[in-house]
């Protein structure tokens, strides 16, 4: 089954305060759990995909996990609290996150586990629609739009 890799500049991070930082945010606050959420959400689209059938399909949808990981960045727990209707999106969502691979928590970073909801979008743009009936779609023709979102659930007062 072939799988299409997904655009970066679409990640974002919420910390619990709900302020929304873009991956492109400034590189010049290391050692921060915005930082930190940031890399994570960039770990994620890395290895996001959408099955050629998928796209054939229509299928479009969104899942969200929260995750439990280690000071390491190795996930501990890890939930799929919501799904979408298609096996094949919420299977390409549980790889992406098993494959992930989570950076270390900054060492202002207080906890010895950090919680975080993580949410996976999966869309097909519009122009998309008629790619389906040609019976081939390829990664250069294909339009995605999927994006992914960490909100930390830890006490924001000791994210910082």
């Amino acid at each position: 089954m072939r799988h299409f890799k997904l655009n970066t500049g679409l990640i974002t991070a919420a910390v619990a305060s709900g302020l929304l930082f873009s991956a492109s945010a400034q590189a010049g606050e290391p050692h921060t759990i915005k930082d930190w959420a940031q890399e994570a959400g960039k770990q994620i689209s890395k290895k996001m995909s959408y099955s050629t059938i998928s796209l054939r399909r229509n299928q479009t949808g969104a899942t969200q996990f929260h995750v439990t990981v280690d000071r390491d960045g190795n996930i501990l727990d890890q939930e799929m609290v919501t799904k979408t209707k298609y096996g094949l999106i919420n299977s390409a969502s549980k790889r992406a996150l098993k494959n992930a691979d989570f950076p270390e928590l900054p060492s202002s970073y207080e906890g010895e586990t950090l919680r975080f909801s993580l949410n996976m979008n999966y869309a097909i743009a519009a122009d998309n629609r008629g790619m389906k009936r040609t019976g081939r779609v390829t990664g250069s023709s294909v339009n995605e739009q999927f994006s992914s979102s960490l909100r930390i659930l830890d006490n924001p007062a000791t994210a910082e």
